[in-house]
């Protein structure tokens, strides 16, 4: 026969079992109940773009409709989801982006086309050689192997065809470099790793998992403009930006690469409540909370920049940074046409008004040139400081003359 005490054991873990469950059951409903509200209503945090706002008014309602088409379905004609990478060019495909028109509002580009060859590179010709054996090249001893990582700039957003990205015209000058005076080299193949959007951490990724197969002779990283963001996080977040989490909401419950959580929508809740209003963005880069690692961006720029010359000097490649030019923080005196891509900074697709954008800006690459201390290391701000024709297509990207005047110095300096 049980003692008093062995039943008022008894009873005490029959109390808590049924307190357990029953604040189990509480937090599955209320998980439920919050999922549920985020999907149709888009108010709590979980890691979708719908939840994040375009920051403030919109100038024009039809522009506005050009955005949210943009980002919702053109994307996905071109952009493919990528398990380790968050998304790659289709490849086959055509890309496209955003063009300012009169009234400095975006609207989907018209001609600014860029053709995706067989492999996902974007190609040096708008008819893209679907012989090109990559495998092959990479084992012919007369080839020189140029490889380009880097973002929408360096992939050719703004370029008025594949011809005049500043990769092909690369690999045109170098052509006729190794035609009249290189021995060892009798062709040249510039590869355009660039992709819309990417970081740096997902540039290395790609090389690590593919594009090192190539055996380039030298690697060209050219980027800054992606990367000004505070860092919180998991570094494959820090990668993803906002349109790239749209195309992965059918994966992951709309929550890419985030760690395995217990009631992922309450705790996302919580750490919104909880956030500080100055923190930033707090559901596309990482998570805020102490718990996570923390540094600012221009460390982790540094970081994944040396890490990825590291594989490439162990690998007997030569490794050449460039920090991107920027409009606004170089010193360019700007032309009639820039002067009015100042007022795209307060579109719709960049609703950022221009003083806010350029000074962050400048405070990144400020904090970024703190680190360039090598010779591989190049800043290329001020390279148009004294080119008083237009180079820029929109405020981030460049036109056809700017990529020329890239292409034009990355091939003096190889």
């Amino acid at each position: 026969m049980a003692t008093s005490s062995e039943a008022h054991r008894v009873s005490a873990a029959r109390t808590l079992l049924y307190t357990l469950l029953i604040s189990i059951s509480l937090l599955s409903a209320a998980e439920l109940g919050v999922a549920a509200y985020s999907r149709f209503f888009g108010e709590v945090s979980t890691g979708r773009l719908i939840l994040i706002p375009d920051g403030g008014p919109s100038p024009g309602r039809s522009s506005n409709e050009t955005v949210q088409r943009f980002k919702s379905s053109t994307f996905s004609d071109y952009f493919a989801f990528d398990a380790t990478l968050g998304v790659r060019f289709k490849p086959g495909t055509w890309a496209y982006g955003l063009e300012p028109d009169s009234k400095m509002q975006p609207r989907i580009a018209e001609t600014h086309h860029l053709a995706i060859n067989r492999f996902g590179f974007v190609a040096n010709t708008s008819n893209p050689d679907e012989e090109i054996d990559y495998a092959g090249i990479s084992r012919d001893p007369k080839a020189l192997r140029i490889l380009l990582t880097g973002g929408s700039t360096t992939a050719g957003w703004g370029s008025s065809s594949n011809e005049t990205t500043w990769a092909s015209v690369l690999n045109a000058l170098l052509d006729d470099w190794a035609s009249r005076h290189s021995e060892r080299f009798d062709r040249v193949y510039v590869i355009n790793a660039g992709v819309f959007g990417y970081r740096t951490s997902q540039e290395l990724k790609k090389f690590l998992d593919e594009t090192m197969y190539l055996r380039p002779h030298f690697v060209v990283m050219y980027n800054g403009i992606n990367e000004q963001w505070t860092y919180s996080g998991n570094p494959v977040d820090y990668s993803l930006k906002r349109e790239q989490y749209q195309l992965m909401e059918p994966f992951n419950g709309g929550r890419a690469y985030s760690p395995a959580l217990l009631f992922p929508h309450l705790v996302n809740l919580f750490q919104e409540i909880g956030a500080a209003p100055s923190s930033g963005p707090k559901n596309i880069y990482g998570y805020k909370t102490p718990g996570y690692l923390r540094a600012g961006a221009a460390e982790i720029y540094d970081s994944q920049v040396r890490s990825f010359r590291a594989v490439c000097e162990a690998m007997d490649i030569e490794f050449l940074y460039c920090l991107q030019p920027t409009m606004g923080v170089g010193q360019k005196p700007l032309t009639r046409e820039e002067e009015a891509l100042k007022g795209y900074m307060d579109s719709p697709f960049y609703p950022e008004g221009w003083e806010s954008y350029t000074g962050r800006a400048r405070a990144f690459y400020a904090a970024v040139r703190n680190n360039l201390l090598k010779s591989w290391q190049h800043d290329l701000t001020a390279l148009f400081d004294e080119v008083e024709d237009q180079v820029y297509f929109d405020p981030r990207h460049l036109n056809d003359r700017g990529n020329a005047i890239v292409a034009r110095w990355i091939f003096e300096e190889i």
